[in-house]
């Protein structure tokens, strides 16, 4: 694949799009939508669906992030630490880490790519032009299905009608599911770190 030099309006919190490695490491990235809130994922089906119809090849590149890979992002260009800053956000001040938000990217022969490759005609195998930009797109689709994306980061699809001070309440939308539920008590009951987690 030849991805397009097109830049993106906003930068993603991170360098490239890697594959997840095995183990339990903060560096893990979870592709596991059962670890979403049913009703966010119920509507992230429906984006997810829709740019599939309409030919864009974007899928969910990271879903849920628990607080510990919240905190090794965060670490990241602090402290002594190499590489650049790629988020502000500290862990329980992030939608990932309540199962509400998921971040897109291109994925397309078996790579995963923050930009764009150039669309193909299945007709006559010709260079075409998507309709309108994909990361656009996604924003639109976002709003269509009742979600909302974040200027910052123009992968980051979340839950609408909630604010971070909410979720750090413990006020959480509705039942979401067992295995949603299960995860985000268990993360939250052994997070010992700082921020705390919320009181559940």
């Amino acid at each position: 694949m030849h991805p397009t030099k097109n830049k993106p309006r906003t930068k993603s919190p991170y360098s490239a799009p890697t594959p997840p490695s095995p183990g339990p490491s903060p560096q893990v990235i979870s592709r596991d939508l059962s670890l979403l809130h049913s009703a966010f994922l119920a509507q992230l089906s429906q984006v997810i669906s829709a740019l599939n119809e309409e030919g864009y090849p974007m899928r969910v590149f990271e879903a849920y992030r628990s607080p510990g890979r919240q905190q090794y992002l965060y670490s990241q260009g602090r402290n002594g630490k190499e590489g650049k800053i790629v988020t502000n956000a500290r862990p329980w001040t992030s939608y990932h880490q309540y199962g509400l938000a998921a971040d897109f990217a291109f994925y397309q022969n078996g790579i995963w790519s923050w930009d764009a490759p150039t669309p193909v005609s299945p007709v006559d195998s010709t260079r075409a032009r998507y309709a309108v930009d994909p990361w656009v797109r996604l924003s639109q689709l976002a709003i269509q299905f009742g979600l909302e994306t974040i200027q910052e980061e123009q992968s980051h699809v979340q839950l609408s009608g909630y604010d971070i001070n909410q979720l750090q309440q413990g006020k959480l939308p509705g039942s979401g599911g067992d295995k949603w539920w299960g995860n985000l008590t268990s993360q939250a009951r052994n997070w010992t770190g700082s921020p705390s987690a919320p009181k559940l």
